[in-house]
């Protein structure tokens, strides 16, 4: 009989322990629920960059990251402040494969926020038949993408690891003095490949004027 009523001071003990339990799991999934609509409702549960609504180009990113950086400030700040875009000096930014042209084009497309004016994806394919630097030969016309602009030329991207430059002597059959005035970042294009260094990963182009 004792070992009875013992059994069921036991039984009773676990019952109630196993009621708390259940009830903690369940005010802790109420709490995490709270907290997960309160971060949908803010946004700040998303993995979405800031610059994905901006015509900014992906391979850009890095140099805005590095601005927000250098202002103490977050990229989606530096997107909706003015007053933060004015402080930046572009000319900190310039690189030997970026060049002001494209740190201007950058900063424009800061000022547009919210909307991303590049449009549909066009239908763009690289030339199947050349994947590294050993395929290409003098002579060759290729489709590229324009990825990067300098005073002295323009980066074309031709769908291998390197890029060909444009240099600013074969962007047209006449004088140009200003790159910009001939091509534009992600403009597609048509290129000649003029020579090919596989020593120093170098490829020079043509634009081939359509």
């Amino acid at each position: 009989m004792q070992n009875f009523r013992i059994e069921r001071v036991y039984a009773g003990f676990w019952a109630r322990a196993a009621a708390f339990v259940i009830d903690c799991v369940i005010v802790w999934f109420l709490r995490l629920g709270v907290r997960f609509a309160l971060f949908l409702s803010f946004g700040l549960f998303s993995d979405k960059n800031p610059l994905d609504n901006t015509a900014v180009h992906p391979e850009s990113y890095c140099i805005v990251e590095q601005m927000a950086k250098d202002l103490g400030c977050s990229v989606a700040e530096l997107i909706t402040s003015k007053e933060l875009r004015l402080k930046i000096q572009p000319e900190k930014y310039l690189t030997p494969t970026v060049g002001m042209p494209t740190l201007k084009d950058i900063l424009q497309e800061l000022d547009k926020p919210g909307r991303d004016p590049r449009g549909p994806i066009k239908i763009f394919e690289f030339d199947k038949n050349v994947r590294t630097i050993n395929d290409l030969r003098e002579g060759m016309e290729l489709p590229g993408i324009v990825g990067n602009i300098t005073n002295f030329g323009a980066f074309v991207d031709i769908g291998i690891k390197e890029n060909g430059l444009v240099h600013l002597s074969q962007l047209a059959d006449r004088f140009v003095s200003d790159p910009n005035e001939i091509v534009s970042i992600h403009q597609h294009v048509r290129v000649r490949v003029l020579s090919v260094d596989t020593d120093r990963k170098r490829i020079a182009l043509k634009l081939i004027s359509e």
